[in-house]
C-alpha cells in the first residue's frame, strides 16, 4: 500500500496495486501543470491511471525508465541521466 497526499495534507489517498511504466514527461502541459522541468508519471492507457510520483508520501519502489516528449523540453533544463530519450511519446 502506497500513501500520498496534497501539499497541505488535507487530501490523502492510498494506492493498492503495483506501479509500472514510469517515465519523465517533458511536454509543455506537464511542465506547466506541475511548475517543473518534467512530470514523473505512468503511461497513458485506458486501463491505467497516470499518477505523478511527486504526490506520494512513500517510496514507490520504482524509478523512471525513459524521457518522453523531449522535443518540448524546457530550454533551461539539461537531461543528465543515461535514460532513453524519445522526441515524442514512448515507442509502441
Amino acid at each position: 500500500m502506497l500513501r500520498g497526499s496534497c501539499l497541505c495534507g488535507e487530501v490523502k489517498y492510498e494506492i493498492d496495486g503495483s506501479l509500472r511504466d514510469v517515465r519523465n514527461c517533458h511536454c509543455s502541459m506537464c511542465r506547466k501543470a506541475h511548475g517543473a522541468a518534467f512530470r514523473t508519471t505512468f503511461a497513458a492507457h485506458p486501463d491505467y491511471y497516470g499518477l505523478p510520483l511527486g504526490g506520494l508520501d512513500d517510496d514507490p519502489g520504482v524509478k523512471p525508465t525513459n524521457h518522453v516528449y523531449v522535443v518540448d523540453k524546457a530550454p533551461w533544463h539539461d537531461i543528465t541521466d543515461g535514460l532513453p530519450r524519445h522526441p515524442q511519446g514512448p515507442p509502441t
